[in-house]
């Protein structure tokens, strides 16, 4: 099922020429999200640069790759944790990044042929089925290498999977407390975009 499709099931009406999460935030600010390290917004930047993890600062030595490692680990459960209660559907440019650089930044090969192989067979957006498939695009969206959105049927809740602080929609806002809570155990925060302005 296309992910524009949902939307209009939600009663969301996306113009073609915008971007959802940008017409998300506009429209409904008080049902968007961050999933973050920090639980506000840091508004003094030169403080927030010398915290922010990102993996161009492992390939810069900035910061030692077990570092990011152990954050990109709690993103990567969250979305797991999310997953075994949700039929989950993916959009994603995976197919769109060269091999080269995919091999550049995972340690299985084997993985990236099995998702490249069932992104071509399919037509639409997938299914994800195969937590060794979402372990993957959420590894290489904390590393921002590949843009993914997920949507999560049963929560009503859409992700965009990129960089370590991930956009969240969520259409069903009673789901708000459960999320939070799945988010402090691996010590993240579902921090509210109203209250990041």
């Amino acid at each position: 099922m296309e992910i524009n499709n949902i939307f209009n099931e939600w009663g969301i009406h996306i113009p073609v020429d915008q971007d959802r999460f940008e017409y998300l935030f506009l429209s409904e600010p008080e049902n968007c999200f961050y999933i973050d390290r920090f639980p506000l917004l840091i508004n003094d930047f030169g403080k927030f640069e010398q915290q922010e993890i990102s993996y161009d600062k492992v390939v810069s030595h900035e910061t030692p790759l077990d570092i990011f490692k152990a954050e990109e680990i709690k993103y990567v459960n969250i979305i797991k944790k999310l997953w075994l209660y949700n039929q989950i559907i993916v959009e994603t440019n995976f197919l769109q990044v060269d091999d080269k650089t995919l091999k550049n930044y995972l340690e299985n090969e084997n993985d990236i042929i099995g998702l490249r192989n069932i992104l071509q067979q399919t037509q639409d957006n997938i299914v994800l089925e195969n937590s060794n498939n979402l372990d993957l695009l959420v590894r290489l969206g904390t590393k921002e290498k590949v843009y993914s959105i997920l949507v999560l049927l049963d929560f009503k809740m859409v992700v965009s999977l990129h960089s370590t602080c991930f956009l969240v929609y969520l259409k069903d806002i009673s789901k708000v407390q459960l999320i939070k809570e799945i988010a402090c155990t691996e010590g993240l925060y579902l921090r509210p975009y109203l209250k990041a302005q």
